[in-house]
């Protein structure tokens, strides 16, 4: 009885193309975009740069939607940036605009009949909070006088803030015996949004 021989069939190596399913838009940088619109920063940036990492090795489309992500985080932070700076901001005050309860504050947020108390230095010495009270009540000192500057060289900005507190008090009737005082902000605070002298008065 004869016997069949196997056959053996032989495949050759060779790789299988196959472009498997279509990629949707990648999560992160969705994510990122989300978070960008509604102002969770942190979130944001974490997204934004991992989507576009992913992106970019993938070829994952949502590569725009990271961009967006970052791009509405930094425009975030520049607002949150200006509302902590501008003078006033977060300060309790009545109708009239006085001080109505003790509370912290910038130095660079206190206005004209302000009366404040002073708050521990920072570590490098210089003054960076200050407690408002009302008047009615025991301080440290009162402001008489609180001018911008123009922006000028780093040189000339205590000249400046003595000129401009000397400006602030011709003609006022200052309690006798009262000692003179200012504050100024340094080069840094300058340069970025701080340009106001505080001109005071102690006792």
């Amino acid at each position: 009885m004869s016997q069949a021989k196997p056959r053996v069939v032989s495949w050759g190596a060779g790789r299988v193309e196959d472009d498997g399913p279509p990629m949707g838009t990648n999560r992160l940088a969705l994510w990122s975009a989300i978070s960008g619109v509604f102002g969770l920063v942190p979130f944001a940036l974490g997204f934004g740069v991992f989507g576009l990492m992913q992106t970019r090795r993938s070829g994952q489309p949502g590569r725009g939607l990271a961009v967006l992500g970052l791009v509405t985080s930094v425009l975030w932070t520049g607002v949150l940036v200006n509302v902590v700076a501008a003078p006033g901001v977060g300060v309790d005050r009545d109708s009239t605009g006085r001080v109505s309860t003790a509370q912290y504050s910038s130095v660079f947020d206190m206005r004209s009949g302000d009366c404040f108390t002073w708050a521990p230095l920072a570590a490098d010495g210089s003054v960076e909070m200050v407690r408002l009270v009302p008047c009615a009540q025991g301080h440290d000192a009162q402001v008489y006088g609180a001018p911008s500057l123009a922006m000028m060289a780093d040189s000339l900005i205590e000249a400046a803030a003595e000129d401009a507190c000397a400006d602030a008090r011709a003609g006022r009737e200052l309690p006798a015996g009262a000692r003179l005082g200012l504050i100024y902000p340094d080069r840094t605070s300058f340069a970025k949004y701080d340009r106001r002298v505080v001109c005071y008065t102690s006792s």
